[in-house]
């Protein structure tokens, strides 16, 4: 095996390992953690991509490439929904934030209310 065959070899044994790292930081919601492994992986597939004829006779490092394509796809529709959710809160908390201030005139401002004072006797 080349040097550049076992180089090829160890950037998949750790773009798999960063794929698995995803994985874990998506389910436990760490999205700062997800951005900075996929800036660790972009080098990882450049070179990966530059020495994709090294690895087209070696069904090992194509089928474990395959398998992070699936993880990483996975991942990106887990962003995309959670993106898509984050939105539609953003959505109802704005037509919340509107309704709320088309009323607030009607009720006045809370600083001009009168105070209530409550004195126990005994």
């Amino acid at each position: 095996m080349s040097a550049t065959a076992q180089d090829c070899a160890r950037m998949v044994t750790a773009l798999a390992d960063l794929a698995d790292q995803e994985g874990a930081a998506l389910r436990a919601g760490d999205y700062a953690a997800v951005a900075g492994i996929q800036t660790r992986c972009a080098p990882l597939l450049e070179f990966l991509s530059a020495h994709a004829e090294t690895m087209r006779d070696r069904a090992d490092l194509v089928g474990e490439l395959r398998r992070i394509r699936a993880l990483r796809n996975a991942s990106s529709s887990h962003l995309q929904n959670r993106l898509d959710e984050t939105r539609d809160e953003l959505g109802t908390l704005q037509s919340s934030r509107r309704r709320l201030n088309q009323v607030a005139p009607a009720y006045g401002h809370a600083a001009s209310a009168p105070r209530r004072q409550v004195s126990f006797v005994g």
